[in-house]
């Protein structure tokens, strides 16, 4: 089962549970070849690895090791108590043109020795293979796949996705793994383009088959074992990665770092402070013993690997990870242009983009082509109407918040687009920081926004209600919610906006970040105005009932979803009748909801069993 418990972009923070426990992704599954231990694998979990990842193909071929897995399983020899998983053989065909063992042998053999993620035998597709086989190594990896699901055992199958550098063939390979019984998929056959610097075709590979693969499974990119890769496939929506890097480069006397690697005797002093560079300058272990040097730099190489997970995961958390990611992919040329080639698939990532984030930097004009930004301009052409006379005004440098001129129908020139004064307060308009010369961000976006003759709506809180609600909702959706007498409720404090009702019901009330709260009036006269499922999450009567009591969604009670719904949406949460139980914020797109099996995938506010909130100032 894997749990999402936060997302920013395609990356995810999230647990994916086997028999020997958890891991918490992003996460990187270090290599161990079982004929040569460099560091013990009992010293993994120190260094911060929830599991590990070795060889069944190597073993199986071992007569003087085979014989001891076999008896005791991998977790006993290895003396790993933690999730294995093991690879198939796959990569050593890709090396030494092939390799003694039939795909149902290596499954059934990776089951006998106690894998808890078994990789099927697939076909390693190179970049340079012409299109017409390729196509038919996909189609049997695809066979390979399907009747290794039919055998499963409960142990988890990993099914990689091939395909070469075709974009149609990997996202065939993906969809045809939806509806088989597999758990965790790796990207297959890109280590040619790692180690050729071509992350440029990587970011294609990658995107074509997570757009496709089933959402509620964890993915694996297969050989990026050097931490400068670690945040850019994040964002792309891996979860998982390994590393044999950090040993194979020890033996050559190179070390790694996030920006890059350098040999030992380039190294005047170590710019890091793990156990290594803390007992040894570069001279001093240059002097040690081969063994000895080996180990102590394959030791820092790890330290360094798990040190940007753990900066990954804050990342996510905190929702910079594309500011993180830009400022990472500037240590190298190939890296930053792959990064600026992801920003070309913005327009299919928007939706995984969460609606809010507490801020947001703008740095050069590559950064405006962001998913969230994209949302924003294409949210402003479609969903809102200005009406009247309105002043086009040239935005100082740092948020439109922070400016203070006139700001009655008063349209901001900003790098992301037009910003109407009733929208400053929102994400991103409001909470975007930008620098440089703005004039020269005048062409580099589309600043389309719709004014109409008529009559404005002179009261400024009202146009802030109605605009804001236009963007977020949808015009459609903020008329039905909005019909009747308005009456806002305003901080005497701070001015700011906190309730709205229409005809003296709660319809909504104004979050910290500028957006509305839905409350259950306003989802009831949603419901009314529109068929299911449109802002609905559909759950069976197991768990309507405590929903209406106020608790949250649960994965494996859901059972449809307006598949319009974004990550942090606000939704009306209903039983089978169309009965609304709830109103809350989803953590999953509405695609994703009805598929994933474990978790909280709506955080419920307000139940209609449940006592009102004394807070009306909704939560961020």
């Amino acid at each position: 089962m894997f749990e999402i418990k936060k997302r920013d972009g395609l990356a995810r923070l999230g647990t994916f549970h086997t028999e020997h426990g958890v891991l918490n992704t992003p996460t990187l599954l270090p290599v161990v070849n079982p004929l040569k231990l460099i560091i013990k694998p009992e010293d993994f979990k120190k260094m911060g690895a929830d599991g590990l990842i070795t060889n069944a193909y190597i073993i199986l071929r071992s007569a003087r090791h085979r014989k001891a897995f076999e008896k005791h399983g991998l977790h006993t020899v290895l003396n790993f108590d933690g999730p294995i998983m093991t690879d198939s053989g796959t990569f050593q065909a890709h090396v030494y043109g092939h390799v003694d063992v039939k795909p149902k042998d290596i499954m059934r053999f990776q089951a006998k020795i106690g894998s808890d993620i078994s990789t099927i035998l697939d076909l390693f597709t190179e970049p340079d293979t012409e299109r017409k086989e390729v196509i038919s190594m996909v189609d049997e990896t695809v066979k390979r796949a399907g009747e290794a699901a039919k055998g499963r055992k409960g142990r988890a199958i990993a099914a990689p996705v091939q395909g070469s550098i075709f974009p149609d063939q990997r996202a065939r390979c993906a969809r045809a793994y939806r509806d088989m019984d597999l758990q965790v998929h790796p990207i297959g056959g890109v280590v040619p383009l790692m180690e050729d610097y071509r992350y440029v075709e990587l970011v294609d590979v990658v995107m074509s088959s997570v757009l496709n693969l089933p959402p509620e499974r964890p993915t694996h990119l297969f050989g990026a074992g050097h931490p400068m890769v670690f945040g850019l496939a994040t964002l792309m929506g891996m979860d998982l990665f390994d590393s044999s890097a950090y040993a194979k480069y020890a033996i050559d006397d190179r070390i790694m770092f996030p920006w890059g690697t350098r040999h030992l005797k380039e190294l005047s002093a170590f710019p890091c402070s793990c156990e290594t560079c803390s007992r040894y300058t570069p001279k001093e272990l240059m002097q040690q013993k081969p063994d000895v040097r080996q180990e102590a730099l394959a030791r820092h190489n790890l330290w360094t690997s798990f040190q940007e997970i753990k900066a990954i995961h804050q990342a996510i958390a905190e929702g910079s990870l594309w500011e993180f990611v830009a400022m990472r992919t500037s240590c190298h040329p190939d890296l930053y242009a792959a990064y600026r080639h992801l920003l070309e698939w913005s327009d299919k990532m928007e939706r995984f983009e969460p609606l809010s984030r507490t801020s947001e930097f703008v740095t050069n004009l590559v950064d405006v082509q962001r998913p969230a930004f994209v949302r924003y301009r294409k949210r402003l052409k479609e969903r809102v109407v200005l009406k009247g006379d309105w002043s086009v005004v040239q935005l100082k440098e740092g948020s439109p918040f922070d400016n203070q001129q006139e700001r009655d129908r008063v349209i901001f020139h900003h790098p992301i687009g037009f910003i109407p004064d009733s929208l400053d307060q929102i994400y991103p308009a409001g909470l975007v920081h930008t620098s440089g010369e703005m004039s020269l961000w005048r062409k580099a976006v589309d600043r389309s926004v719709t004014i109409e003759r008529g009559d404005p709506i002179e009261d400024p809180d009202e146009r802030r209600v109605r605009t804001v609600a236009a963007y977020q909702f949808g015009p459609v959706i903020a008329d039905l919610v909005l019909a009747g007498r308005l009456s806002i409720v305003t901080s005497s404090k701070t001015g700011r906006i906190r309730t709205v009702h229409a005809d003296g019901d709660h319809v909504l009330s104004m979050r910290n970040d500028g957006f509305f709260s839905l409350k259950v009036a306003g989802a009831r006269r949603i419901q009314a105005g529109t068929e299911a499922p449109t802002m609905r999450v559909i759950v069976n009567d197991d768990s309507a009932e405590n929903n209406r009591l106020g608790r949250n969604v649960f994965a494996q009670f859901v059972i449809d979803a307006d598949p319009g719904l974004g990550v942090m949406e606000e939704t009306i949460v209903v039983n089978c009748n169309d009965e609304v139980m709830a109103v809350g914020r989803t953590i999953l797109t509405g695609e994703e909801l009805p598929r994933f099996g474990k978790g909280i995938v709506v955080k419920v506010r307000d139940g209609i069993g449940a006592p009102d909130s004394k807070n009306d100032h909704s939560e961020d």
